[in-house]
């Protein structure tokens, strides 16, 4: 696989995981991990660094 590959899978599978953290956002759903649920605050900040990840990759990407 060459970096290009690369930069635009990891950057699609970041968006796709940012969008599920924007959906529990703005929606009625949240987030359970063994029980534990998810404060607002820690969903919040997930979804900025996954999607500035998704942002970077994409970008790598569109660049070359």
């Amino acid at each position: 696989m060459n970096s290009n590959t690369y930069f635009l899978i990891s950057g699609m599978l970041f968006g796709c995981v940012c969008l599920m953290y924007v959906s529990t956002l703005f929606g009625s759903n949240s987030v359970i991990i063994g029980g534990y649920t998810l404060p607002t605050s820690v969903r919040l900040m997930a979804a900025l660094f996954t999607g500035s990840l998704s942002f970077f990759g994409l970008s790598h990407y569109f660049k070359k």
